[in-house]
């Protein structure tokens, strides 16, 4: 089984592998060699953890009777990953530079570590339950978590070459340098802490017997993942939004350039005075969030069967094969992310109070930026927690916070339904080896996204034109409130506002030689009809309508249309591509390989990308929108060109080295 945790291996060992009881395991440590140290070191958290970690597998095989035995499966790791960054970035359209001449703009130094810790464990049991036949049932739980602590200060010289105070400097940039403008220095600390944690749950049930040519086979499976990205409640914020405490007239001077970053970076206030980049009390605080809170859940469900018979035709072996399937997977994606504004303590607005006590001031693994104070974000919760006035949210935030979840509500249900029949046989000695078939798919699909309408706030006369005052402006619906407000919100955006029902089906068959030429010589040639399924966000059917209220119909100006339709195609179709392969491959005496392969395939039905396309009743069908749009720009993903081909050819060669060891 699957899911959005990570794939889940159902425990594939069989408890008849063993005669007796058997125990392989394995105990190692995981370190980073980037200060690597058995003691525990300061992490952005404002905590000690260790970076070597103990982890272990292991596998028991139980027989407990010659026809039933059990197979237990466990791993633990834990990996920590070093993250040091020196960002860059150059302007080259503004400010006087150019693409010949660009200059040093922002650099955003990124300081701290994740660690990603893994647990699973796995039960299968095997029954015997005829000489032909065989029962198996496996269980596994998988959890994961993937922390991650990162904290930066990031400065910037501005793109604006102008002063922003009389009498000021402009910008100036050389090879080595740049220099802001007066009043266009900007610098902040920040951090991007996240706690994801996911988890999935499997079980499955396969049922064999076999016995002289015949082979049958069913089985069922049922998984269900969930994965959720939590920061308040592990003790910290996920971001922060800081700010120098006076901006006016300030400057910021990159010196001492080089690829990695400037070697020198130094500020100074309105009055030309020497600006303190290490001192927290130059900067405050305005916002922090505890988003994306994310909750995604994946539930799956399969069952299979198949029946297999093997034959001889005149002498050469072969055999026939059909079976089934049918699948559903279920995905529900809720988040949403809440913004606080920060009120200070008695009117101080600093990050000084939040400073790190124990993720202090340290070496730099870019040693120009050596003994960088960082604010907490674990010590900001903490004190939000003596006293619930620190951060409160606006309306503003409110609203902000909501949209984001409005937006990000979505359902997708998929269910396939397949049969196949396949054949193969071994001809002319068994040099020729035939295998063909063909598979039927269905694959029908349930979605449902947000519906955004900005004119779901004004009222609309019988005949569904705009109520308008005798000023002619439109007028609001009363429920609807003040244009920003939060009754305006639910107004104009629905979470879950859009539903459709898709899909598509297909047969897609495939035929495979393989032609043993000599014993050192194998030629290879197939076909194969194959597809591509959009992407999940492509088929959500997320929509949003914005009617324009000054279209002249009458004369309308050229590029201009009714309103704007921006929508998830829930009846994207798969890519379809025809696929042929020729191939040769020579295996010489010393164990090496030279093969030559030429590959072409015609693709129908890609994925094109429109904007500034007038919907036809036909496309509005197809988007599954009423009729009335007619006429209105679509932007959205349909199937595009008839043919697009690829060829490719290909040479590759590997070969075996000989030693001997000589012994004196």
């Amino acid at each position: 089984a699957s899911g959005i945790s990570g794939s889940v291996n159902m425990v594939s060992k069989s408890a008849f592998e063993r005669s007796r009881a058997q125990l392989n395991y394995r105990v190692f440590v995981s370190a980073s060699s980037d200060g690597l140290t058995l003691k525990d070191q300061a992490f952005p958290f404002d905590t000690m953890e260790p970076r070597v970690n103990p982890g272990f597998d292991f596998d028991y095989t139980l027989p407990i009777t010659k026809d039933f035995g059990l197979v237990l499966t466990a791993l633990h790791s834990k990996a920590w990953n070093e993250q040091n960054i020196s960002q860059t970035t150059w302007t080259a359209n503004a400010g006087g530079g150019t693409p010949a001449a660009p200059y040093l703009t922002t650099h955003n130094l990124l300081d701290g570590a994740k660690w990603y810790e893994r647990n699973s464990t796995g039960l299968k049991a095997d029954w015997r339950i005829s000489p032909h036949a065989v029962l198996s049932v496996g269980l596994q739980a998988t959890y994961y978590q993937d922390v991650l602590g990162q904290v930066n200060r990031s400065t910037s010289v501005g793109t604006n070459a102008a002063s922003a105070l009389a009498g000021g400097v402009p910008l100036t940039f050389g090879p080595g340098f740049s220099h802001s403008a007066t009043g266009r220095g900007t610098a902040s600390y920040g951090g991007n802490f996240l706690h994801i944690d996911a988890r999935t749950l499997g079980a499955n049930l396969r049922y064999r017997w076999n016995r002289g040519n015949w082979t049958v086979e069913s089985g069922g499976s049922a998984s269900t993942s969930k994965t959720w990205m939590r920061h308040v409640s592990k003790g910290h914020f996920n971001t922060i939004g800081s700010a120098l405490a006076n901006t006016t007239g300030v400057r910021v001077d990159f010196d001492e350039i080089t690829p990695t970053g400037p070697g020198r970076i130094t500020a100074f206030d309105a009055g030309n005075r020497p600006l303190d980049l290490l001192d927290l009390r130059n900067f405050v605080l305005n916002t922090a969030t505890d988003g994306v809170l994310r909750d995604h859940r994946d539930d799956t469900m399969a069952a299979d069967g198949l029946a297999r018979r093997g034959f001889s035709v005149f002498g050469a072996p072969a055999a026939v094969q059909v079976g089934t399937q049918l699948k559903s997977q279920d995905r529900a994606h809720r988040q949403r992310s809440l913004v606080y504004t920060y009120n200070g303590v008695n009117g101080d607005r600093t990050l000084a109070p939040y400073a790190m006590r124990v993720y202090t001031p340290r070496d730099n693994y870019f040693h120009a930026y050596d003994y960088i104070p960082e604010p907490s974000l674990n010590r900001m919760v903490e004190a939000w927690g003596r006293d619930p006035g620190l951060f409160t949210q606006t309306p503003a935030n409110v609203i902000t916070s909501e949209t984001t979840r409005l937006n990000a509500s979505q359902n997708f249900k998929e269910i396939t339904t397949a049969f196949y029949a396949q054949g193969e046989a071994r001809l002319l000695r068994n040099r020729l080896l035939l295998l063909t078939g063909v598979r039927y798919e269905r694959i029908h699909t349930k979605a449902a996204g947000p519906l955004v309408d900005p004119d779901g706030a004004f009222q609309r006369n019988a005949n569904g034109t705009f109520t308008r005052d005798a000023q002619g402006n439109r007028v609001r619906r009363p429920e609807a409130g003040a244009a920003g407000s939060l009754q305006d919100l639910y107004a104009t955006r629905k979470e879950l506002g859009r539903a459709t029902n898709g899909g598509f089906e297909g047969y897609y068959p495939s035929l495979h030689l393989t032609f043993n030429a000599t014993p050192d010589l194998l030629l290879r040639a197939a076909y194969a009809r194959t597809y591509g399924k959009p992407d999940f966000a492509q088929v959500i059917p997320a929509t949003t309508t914005d009617e324009n209220e000054t279209f002249n119909s009458a004369n309308p100006a050229p590029g201009s249309y009714p309103g704007l339709l921006i929508v998830g195609n829930p009846e994207l179709q798969p890519w379809l591509a025809h696929n042929y392969d020729l191939s040769a491959e020579y295996y010489t005496d010393a164990g090496g390989v030279v093969s030559l392969g030429l590959y072409r395939k015609v693709i129908s039905s890609f994925f094109n990308s429109i904007t500034g396309v007038a919907a036809t009743p036909e496309l509005l069908a197809q988007l599954g929108l009423d009729p009335n749009y007619q006429g209105w720009e679509v932007r959205t993903t349909v199937n595009g060109g008839d043919r697009s081909e690829e060829h490719t050819s290909e040479l590759q060669s590997r070969f075996g080295i000989s030693y001997a060891v000589f012994c004196l």
